[in-house]
């Protein structure tokens, strides 16, 4: 992660606190090293995708009303 994109997580993370946006948070960084490319992780992210707008249609938030934030081995 780049100092731009833990600043702008912040910034992210700040209008969820104000109740603005939801926050999905996944993983715990206990996949299998060798399935642990970026390959590999396209189908989680696609995922997260799925569950942050099925989260933020539910919360009847616009679009971008969800930050998606995980934890992926290797990635």
């Amino acid at each position: 992660m780049r100092w731009n994109d833990v600043r702008q997580l912040g910034g992210l993370l700040a209008r969820a606190a104000e109740g603005e946006l939801c926050v999905l948070m996944a993983g715990d960084r206990a996949e299998d090293p060798a399935e642990s490319s970026v390959a590999d992780a396209a189908p989680k992210a696609e995922m997260l995708d799925v569950l942050g707008d099925i989260m933020r249609v539910g919360a009847g938030r616009p679009p971008g009303g969800a930050v998606r934030q995980a934890q992926v081995a290797g990635v």
